[in-house]
């Protein structure tokens, strides 16, 4: 897909573009000259305990780099309405992850499907396994679950699984199957007793 940049992490961002195209870009395709606004972090918003949170407004603020003038930094104030992050104009949070994730879903499938032609690709069992912070609460993995079910993956299995699970899990797998499989090993009579 043209725009995008050989990065380790596509930027978790969206913008819908500027009427009558509105086109959609995402990661790395949002240039710093793009004029419809972007949306970034957007997951962030999945977890309504971090919607009344003025240190999440203040990083919004400096992320979106929209510039710092007019950022008032006292966390003493007591409108709780305008404590949060700013709102989506028009979509829900799950609705934006759900476009990102589409987004993505259609870039990873073209490329497969250019990799595993034939037909090979779409007869092929996929699984997807989605990862979450791990302090996050059950109704914000709920609604991420949602987002991806939006975003149409047409896998045979999705996972939800916590980012130091996940870590974890590859840790291990690596150090089984890869040069160092020899310093891996399960000791079963120590877990029986």
């Amino acid at each position: 897909m043209g725009g995008m940049a050989n990065t380790e992490k596509v930027p978790s961002r969206i913008s819908y573009g500027l009427p009558p195209k509105g086109e959609i870009l995402w990661g790395n395709q949002i240039k710093p000259n793009t004029k419809a606004k972007v949306h970034a972090l957007m997951k962030l918003k999945l977890d309504e305990r971090l919607k009344k949170s003025k240190q999440l407004k203040l990083l919004l603020a400096f992320l979106r780099f929209d510039g710092l003038e007019g950022l008032d930094l006292n966390d003493s104030g007591d409108d709780d309405n305008a404590d949060g992050p700013p709102d989506y104009p028009g979509k829900e949070p799950v609705e934006v992850v759900a476009d990102y994730l589409t987004e993505v879903r259609k870039h990873v499938y073209t490329d497969l499907g250019n990799i595993y032609q034939g037909g090979l690709f779409d007869s092929l069992n996929k699984e997807l396994v989605v990862t979450v912070p791990a302090v996050w609460s059950e109704k914000a993995k709920d609604l991420t679950l949602k987002a991806v079910t939006k975003a149409k993956f047409n896998v045979n299995k999705i996972s939800l699984v916590t980012e130091p699970e996940a870590a974890a899990i590859y840790t291990l797998k690596d150090m089984k199957e890869g040069p160092g499989q020899d310093q891996v090993q399960v000791c079963r009579d120590r877990l029986s007793g």
